[in-house]
């Protein structure tokens, strides 16, 4: 196979005639942003002018020669990775095909139109507003009214028309790799791979998490079906299934014909081997498979065959082991034994499912790995730029890090984006996150033709293929949101179209994805109880989003209502700091409700909502940094008063998912993500590193705001208590030492206790209530750490013992706003060498954040309660200088 890529320079002719050049992968808004003939679209209002460029039509022109080993191949195929989105292509003045699909990938015959030189590619994009708007005045599709009019019509990300937390930016480009290839008589077109999980007795392995233990130890059986087709196969270059052209779209194209390509090709289900004869030839003979352990170890098998792994290294979620990674190796053999086509697949031995099981509170709904079910501890993610060709490995590495960091296991990929890059699987692959994968479709109804069914069918089938190999795919989910609001009557919601989403989501995607990868499971909505708009947000089944939090407007102690048994959406907004504010406003904009500031928050009349929530929580902050401070703590308590409670009912695998609304950020705005646009880290990240901890310490406090009270309720007793919890997302029994201490506004304590704990595997233990309604609750609150673990094993009973930083906190029995805080005088002491800071504080501090007043400081934690005394942190990421720190205090 011979691949020479069209990247790199293009020139490209703007509606007005003028000329830019501008790299590829590219789009309109990279060209003219590199040229400086635009302005930031994120900057200020700027939004409503980069809208207006995209009315118009774009021509992408590139010039070149065509190597000569290309020319000399039998089969000459022009390959689009992805184009954005309705396109006509033209090489050499010949019109060769069209494009209608953001995420599918396009090749074209062009045997015999090449030149040795002069060549001349022609990607003629339309706007892709003015096309939805054609086709919603033909007729009006509900959906998201934060999108753009006609945007599901488009198989173009859902979110660039617009979101509750993106801007209408609906780009056009081409957005990936542009290459020719050439070969003579063979090529891939499938790799399918296959494992069997077998115990030592030889019984299947998946499912059965009783011998979890024995799966460490079993056998795996890989199978792998690799498909090659020939010139042999067709009579004509233009039918060949070499170049595995396939017809998709054409009734919804102005033109006659437009070419959609699967880069695996067409392929068989797995476990099948199909013929061992390629085109005549022995299939032994033309087809090498190599499997190359993760200690170097390298084993060849054969097509079609099943292989056992003798001491397979199993993959594991991030928390429950280690992740290892086997490499296939495929390669296409000529008749003289030389190679001329390399494939390569990076995989995991693992088992993947959801456990779904009834039981005395519904039916199960648990992600289960290698007989294992865990609580799935992740977020929401969406694109991480509005520009897409800002994309890069290093970008979604650093924010996949984080999430490791993080200790999440879990990351859900929403369906109003576009299918992640290979390299973001790469990293979840290597970082232990199970991905929750939807298809591209959200919050909309959509066409019900069977043009439509035929391009979606082809655009699933590629990005199964490519995917479906990754250790980390968890499971293939239809859509976001949509059988929730066709059962709600939603969105315009009437009889046919609640007929079109079953044919759609519940027939025509669910033979597409059996067809493709029946290893792994697949569920029809998010949320859902199980399909056929069965009361899909059932809190006793299925996943759930919750919203009553937030967009409902009720407090916090709301989700201690409830026990899903799997929430994969839930959230609470924040502004993001002070330096992100500063690069999308003037000084002047530094309002919260300023023009610019809620053009910067999408979701109508949110930050009103952010302030009335705060009214509850916290005084009025005197500063415009303060209260961007405030908002954070508010998201990050809101989100971990709900992880905390669903973790602590995670026994018997009854609550056993916390997925939260959102990771990142899009652009620089105010949103329910706990990384903002620059991955700067909100309170709610840090938060989360804490809440996540495998081994996780948390109190469950009854005090005013639980029991509805306020500072003007009847005065009369009431009882104040806390409840403490360990729970354990671990293998191991742990043994731990908890200690808790009511302290006054000074630090001093007034009641202590201490408990020897011993908590199982994968569950969590109660403690005795602890009484605390003698105390003055406005001047008293409940410290709780546990104690370093190793001190705790090692020493002798009533030895003073250090407790674990990261694992201790507070809670108060009265909103913040009036507890009565000491001033802290906090302190800090930087060393540079050591690249660490001290904090000093002569009296109870809560959330205490330290932060760059001029730039921007990560450390190893942050946002954090302390009581008199120091706390040294690491700093990780930033400048040292003019470092800063603040507490609830100073609100």
């Amino acid at each position: 196979m011979k691949t020479f890529t069209l990247n790199g320079t293009w020139s490209m002719l703007e509606p007005d005639g003028n000329r830019t050049e501008g790299k590829i992968p590219g789009s309109v808004y990279s060209f003219l942003l590199d040229a400086g003939k635009m302005e930031d679209p994120y900057y200020r209002d700027h939004e409503f002018k980069a809208l207006e460029l995209v009315k118009g039509d774009y021509t992408f022109v590139k010039a070149f020669d065509a190597d000569p080993a290309l020319l000399s191949q039998n089969h000459q195929v022009l390959r689009f990775d992805g184009v954005d989105t309705i396109s006509d292509i033209y090489l050499n003045g010949m019109w060769i095909g069209s494009t209608m699909d953001m995420h599918t990938a396009y090749e074209f015959d062009v045997r015999g139109l090449l030149l040795e030189s002069g060549n001349e590619l022609k990607v003629c994009i339309k706007s892709p507003t003015r096309w939805i708007a054609q086709r919603d005045k033909e007729h009006h599709l509900g959906g998201s009214i934060e999108a753009m009019k006609g945007f599901s019509y488009l198989r173009k990300a859902h979110c660039m028309f617009g979101w509750d937390w993106g801007p209408r930016l609906p780009d056009e480009g081409i957005w990936k790799d542009v290459t020719l290839l050439g070969w003579n008589d063979e090529r891939i077109t499938d790799v399918r791979i296959h494992q069997n999980h077998l115990l030592e007795d030889g019984s299947a392995a998946m499912g059965a998490s009783e011998h979890a233990a024995q799966a460490k130890a079993g056998r795996v059986r890989v199978q792998l079906t690799v498909k090659a087709e020939t010139s042999a196969s067709s009579t004509d270059g233009a039918d060949s299934c070499a170049a595995a052209l396939h017809s998709v779209g054409a009734a919804r194209s102005s033109k006659a014909v437009s070419h959609g390509i699967d880069s695996a090709g067409s392929g068989e289900a797995a476990g099948q081997t199909g013929s061992n004869q390629i085109c005549g030839r022995d299939d032994a003979k033309s087809i090498r498979i190599e499997l190359t352990a993760p200690d170097g170890q390298v084993f060849c098998m054969k097509n079609g065959e099943p292989f056992e792994v003798e001491r397979p290294q199993l993959w594991w979620p991030n928390g429950l082991g280690d992740q290892p990674l086997y490499t296939v190796t495929v390669s296409l053999l000529g008749r003289e034994g030389e190679v001329i086509e390399r494939q390569t697949r990076r995989i995991g031995l693992r088992t993947m499912t959801m456990r779904r099981k009834k039981d005395q509170w519904g039916e199960t709904f648990a992600t289960e790995a290698n007989g294992q079910t865990f609580f799935a501890m992740g977020a929401d993610y969406i694109p991480e730029d509005n520009i897409l060709s800002r994309r890069s490995p290093e970008r979604t590495k650093r924010m996949l890090g984080y999430c490791r960091e993080s200790h999440f296991n879990a990351i859900r990929v929403w369906g109003g984006g576009f299918y992640p890059d290979d390299w973001f699987f790469d990293y979840c692959d290597e970082y232990g996150l199970v991905v929750w994968e939807d298809l591209m479709f959200a919050c909309a109804f959509y066409p019900s033709d069977e043009a439509f069914y035929d391009e979606i069918r082809e655009e699933i089938r590629q990005n199964v293929r490519r995917i479906r190999h990754h250790a980390s795919l968890g499971l293939w989910c239809c859509n976001n949101e949509m059988e929730g609001f066709t059962f709600d009557g939603g969105y315009e919601c009437n009889a046919i179209t609640k007929a079109d989403y079953l044919i759609q989501n519940e027939y025509v995607i669910p033979q597409i994805l059996k067809e493709e990868d029946p290893d792994t499971f697949w569920w029809p909505s998010s949320p859902s109880s199980g399909g056929k708009l069965d009361n899909p947000s059932d809190p006793s089944r299925g996943d759930v989003h919750y919203w009553n939090v937030w967009h409902g407007g009720v407090p916090f102690t709301e989700y201690r209502k409830f026990r899903f048994r799997y929430l994969s959406e839930f959230g609470f907004q924040s502004f993001p700091c002070l330096t992100t504010v500063k690069s999308f406003t003037e000084p002047q904009d530094r309002n919260i409700f300023s023009y610019v500031m809620e053009m910067h928050q999408r979701n109508a009349g949110a930050n009103g909502k952010i302030m009335m929530y705060l009214s509850q929580n916290y005084r009025y902050p005197e500063t415009f940094e303060n209260l961007l401070y405030a908002s954070q703590l508010l998201q990050a308590e809101g989100i971990k008063y709900g992880v905390e409670h669903f973790r602590r009912n995670r026994n018997d695998d009854r609550c056993m998912g916390a997925i939260y609304w959102q990771l990142n950020d899009i652009w620089p705005v105010a949103s329910w993500a706990s990384l903002d646009y620059y991955y700067r880290w909100k309170a709610l990240q840090y938060y989360a590193k804490r809440f996540f901890t495998p081994v996780m310490l948390s109190c469950e406090e009854n005090g005013m705001a639980s029991q509805g009270l306020t500072c003007i309720s009847e005065p009369e007793p009431h009882t104040y208590s806390a409840r403490l919890c360990l729970t354990n997302e671990t293998w191991d029994v742990q043994k731990r030492t908890v200690v808790w201490e009511l302290r006054d506004e000074s630090s001093c304590i007034l009641k202590s206790g201490r408990i020897e704990a011993e908590v199982k595997p994968f569950s969590s233990e109660w403690f005795d209530t602890i009484d605390v309604s003698d105390a003055d609750i406005r001047s008293t609150h409940l410290h709780y750490a546990l104690l370093k673990e190793e001190e705790t094993q090692g020493a002798a009973d009533g030895a003073d013992l250090a407790e674990d930083d990261t694992a201790q906190g507070s809670v108060l029995f009265v909103p913040a706003k009036h507890y009565r805080f000491a001033d802290p005088h906090l302190e800090l002491d930087v060393n540079r060498k050591d690249r660490t800071v001290t904090v000093t504080a002569e009296a109870y501090a809560k959330s205490v954040e330290i932060y760059s007043a001029g730039g921007y400081v990560r450390l190893d934690d942050n946002f954090f309660d302390m009581e008199k005394g120091s706390r040294t942190l690491q700093i990780l990421e930033g400048d040292m200088d003019d470092l800063k720190v603040r507490s609830v205090f100073d609100i």
